[in-house]
């Protein structure tokens, strides 16, 4: 992104925080992607924007309740002043090499070019008292002060909003929920999946092995949070790994895909990171659907990356009758849902969900398992997956299957295990039709 400001990384974390919180509602890493392909950063700069970006989403409501100390009605604020405002006050709470005067120079530069001096003024007065606070944000005590309630007190420290901490908190408990709530204020680490079927992969794993901390047996690696090695480039290139969630790669591992019937859709594929880890797992997949056309050319990419054989690719929404003359063996549902158990990685998606998506999607995944389970023959089984930590997207989800349906048997339900520290949270259930 060629710029005349002396702060192109931060102009650069307000442009990716403006398109996916803006009308246009991108995606953060698409966000973020696109801005940087502009060009003229350097390498510094462009790990400074992807640091504040991230960062800043992940403790937007941190700085938000910061903020609302020194502004007497922030609600009456151009969206775009507060998103730099918010942005700066992140950094200069939570990040300890940024020079204060720099953070505070770029803020008052920027609200100034798009709003003038009146509105400049007001941000240096603000962020200056900002700076005064010193390191005070990053205590849990901070957010104490007036809060109401434990949700409350919750939902500022943790950076949430409201009606995720209530519901994680009732699903989960007290204790559960500040753990869960906590680990998606940080940054989750690297998961990387070893292509077992490309020559050499086994012996790529070891030696990334012996330079890194990590976790985690092949194909599957979980790097140091922190770590993110500079030499995988050739490796990904050639096809031997892929970048991929470790716990998305550990509850598919947990249902036992290579006891699944074949072959086996892939009924809601976007771009295909379970499908690719079917394939390269063994798996004979008989398609693999979604309703976006970019996501399913995006997997046309992987597989050629990959040198994985050839699958079909078809525009069909899961809700629909199921076309096929034979059943499909084994139909793998990667159900859309809230996002909740995977906010470390996608941050942006907190502020963007509400509790009337949240009730959509639930009747969304009923349609989904129910079409699937009956385009089903006796005998088939069904694996069901998300990112979510509802219960009533997940284990109620399939109660709820167990219900209407004849002919449901739940042979086990997964969910990621706390114990290795993922920072992310999937469930997965495998039911079979008898």
């Amino acid at each position: 992104m060629k710029s005349a400001s002396p702060s192109p990384a931060r102009d650069a974390a307000l442009a990716s925080a403006l398109a996916c919180l803006g009308p246009d509602k991108f995606d953060l890493q698409a966000a973020l992607h696109g801005v940087l392909q502009q060009g003229g950063l350097d390498s510094r700069d462009a790990g400074l924007a992807t640091e504040l970006a991230y960062g800043f989403l992940r403790l937007k409501g941190r700085a938000d309740f910061v903020l609302s100390a020194f502004l007497k009605d922030p609600g009456k604020l151009p969206y775009e002043v507060k998103l730099v405002l918010g942005l700066a006050a992140f950094e200069l709470t939570h990040l300890d090499k940024s020079p204060a005067h720099a953070v505070v120079n770029w803020a008052v530069g920027a609200v100034k070019a798009r709003f003038g001096d009146g509105l400049a003024r007001l941000a240096n007065a603000v962020l200056r008292r900002v700076a005064d606070l010193g390191q005070s944000p990053r205590d849990e005590h901070f957010y104490r002060k007036g809060a109401a309630s434990e949700e409350e007190f919750q939902a500022r420290f943790y950076s949430c909003p409201r009606w995720i901490v209530e519901a994680i908190g009732r699903d989960h408990g007290p204790a559960r929920c500040a753990a869960l709530l906590a680990a998606q204020t940080v940054q989750p680490p690297l998961g990387l999946r070893f292509n077992a079927l490309a020559p050499g992969a086994a012996a790529a794993y070891e030696d990334l092995a012996s330079l890194h901390v990590h976790k985690g047996r092949f194909p599957t690696m979980i790097l140091e949070k922190g770590e993110r090695p500079d030499n995988t480039l050739d490796l990904e290139a050639r096809g031997v790994l892929s970048r991929q969630s470790a716990a998305s790669q550990l509850i598919v591992a947990a249902l036992e895909p290579a006891a699944w019937p074949g072959p086996v859709l892939d009924a809601c594929a976007g771009r295909g990171g379970k499908a690719c880890l079917l394939l390269e797992s063994g798996v004979t997949l008989l398609a693999a659907c979604d309703l976006s056309r970019h996501r399913l050319r995006q997997l046309g990419r992987e597989l050629d990356r990959l040198g994985l054989p050839p699958v079909p690719r078809i525009v069909a929404d899961a809700q629909a009758p199921q076309p096929w003359r034979k059943p499909p063996g084994t139909i793998l549902i990667d159900a859309p849902c809230t996002g909740l158990g995977v906010l470390s990685r996608r941050p942006d998606s907190k502020w963007k969900r509400s509790r009337a998506d949240a009730a959509a999607l639930v009747r969304l995944q009923a349609a989904i398992l129910g079409r699937a389970f009956d385009a089903l023959a006796p005998g088939g089984r069904l694996a069901y997956v998300t990112c979510t930590l509802l219960a009533r997207e997940n284990e109620q989800q399939i109660r709820n299957l167990a219900a209407n349906r004849t002919g449901v048997k739940i042979l086990r339900q997964e969910t990621t295990p706390d114990s290795l520290e993922l920072g992310e949270f999937f469930y997965g259930a495998l039911i079979e039709k008898t």
